[in-house]
């Protein structure tokens, strides 16, 4: 038949995602020496690791749905708030800056609060996150330390 599934993917993170995101920026700041500036740091966004988007994504393909559209949210099923966010890479990190709160302005459009409801995700797609948030961050960290700097050089190696 016609039937779709919609995923909704909350903040995806990981290795490779771009650098102008809050993550990425925080650890590439960090290991540059520079202060890791942040805005209001208050709002929360519902953080998942790429890995487990990708197992959503391959479950999605293949499970067998019940009408014509199915939404789902993939995300880890709370917010963490931006502040709490950047302080755990750099705490994971060994707090080698300084994060300085309210160095950026709050945009007009801000969305102070961002989580997903999960429960379809694990009553369609048999779904939930298995990737620990600090295990997602030590390993997303340890790509754009190590793996970012070899896939840089010129030779590859």
């Amino acid at each position: 038949g016609g039937e779709t599934i919609e995923l909704r993917l909350f903040t995806p993170f990981g290795p490779g995602e771009a650098t102008r995101r809050l993550i990425p920026d925080t650890i590439l700041s960090a290991r540059a020496g520079r202060t890791v500036e942040i805005g209001h740091g208050g709002q929360t966004r519902d953080f998942v690791f790429i890995d487990d988007v990708i197992d959503a994504l391959e479950r999605a393909a293949t499970v067998p749905l019940a009408g014509p559209m199915t939404v789902v949210n993939i995300g880890a099923g709370h917010g963490r708030s931006i502040r709490s966010v950047a302080e755990s890479v750099l705490a994971l990190m060994g707090d080698p800056v300084a994060l300085k709160i309210g160095a950026r302005p709050t945009r007009a459009d801000e969305i102070w609060t961002m989580s997903a409801d999960i429960a379809t995700a694990r009553s369609v797609l048999g779904w939930s996150p298995a990737t620990a948030f600090d295990d997602g961050l030590r390993r997303t960290i340890d790509w754009f330390v190590d793996d970012a700097e070899q896939a840089a050089r010129p030779d590859g190696n």
